[in-house]
């Protein structure tokens, strides 16, 4: 988690340097739920350009329902003070936006990033994130043995195999909840099973709490030092 933000931040400073002219999003027929494999097309209708990044991501956020803060990109430039740092800074130009929101745009499931916005240490953090995302398995009977999530696994040896005991299939151990062999099964037999924790505790709710109430005063206060 703390190389997705390193990652995010890498990303704002290329920008800051290079300094595009302009960013287009192409959201004529976007794409919702667990993608890129799982997912399934959708038609926004929508071309939208800025000279500011940061603002365009914010407002295809609102468009699709998507909390902000749940974009490690988006959480980077207000950490940063790169850019527009919420809607009420940005300037539309075209139909009002609430005319533009669509309805029904299923968010990925797998957001564990909302972990990271709870106010624990790192390594508290680093452990509840791993043991709170969820776990891939198996749906056997829809499985064809083309063998492409053993393949596809960056671990070695696999950390999922459907050759092995039904209670080996998986390990659980090994596996880095990469979700590539959800991906790359061709007939989705791979499905995310939620962790005990995540069924015990509704951590989203909590960050996403943080992350509309706690955060951007941290942004505001971080752009006025």
């Amino acid at each position: 988690m703390q190389q997705r933000a390193s990652f995010a931040d890498l990303l704002i400073d290329i920008n800051r340097i290079a300094r595009p002219a302009l960013a287009i999003v192409d959201a004529i027929v976007a794409m919702h739920g667990d993608g890129p494999s799982s997912g399934e097309p959708i038609a926004v209708g929508l071309v939208m350009a800025s000279a500011d990044l940061s603002a365009l991501d914010l407002v295809a956020c609102r468009i699709i329902g998507l909390n902000p803060q749940q974009v490690p990109t988006i959480a980077a430039a207000q950490r940063r003070g790169w850019g527009a740092g919420s809607m009420a800074q940005i300037a539309l130009s075209g139909p009002p936006l609430d005319e533009l929101v669509v309805p029904g745009f299923r968010q990925v499931s797998n957001l564990t990033s909302v972990v990271q916005l709870l106010p624990l240490p790192q390594r508290w953090l680093e452990w509840l994130s791993r043991h709170y995302a969820p776990r891939p398995r198996i749906a056997f009977a829809r499985c064809i043995r083309c063998y492409a999530c053993r393949k596809g696994c960056p671990v070695t040896p696999s950390a999922i195999d459907p050759e092995r005991a039904p209670r080996q299939r998986i390990n659980d151990h090994t596996c880095i909840r990469c979700y590539c062999c959800h991906e790359f099964c061709p007939v989705k037999a791979i499905y995310l099973r939620p962790s005990l924790i995540q069924r015990l505790f509704h951590l989203p709710a909590v960050g996403d709490w943080i992350a509309r109430k706690v955060m951007p005063l941290l942004a505001r206060l971080q752009r006025r030092r």
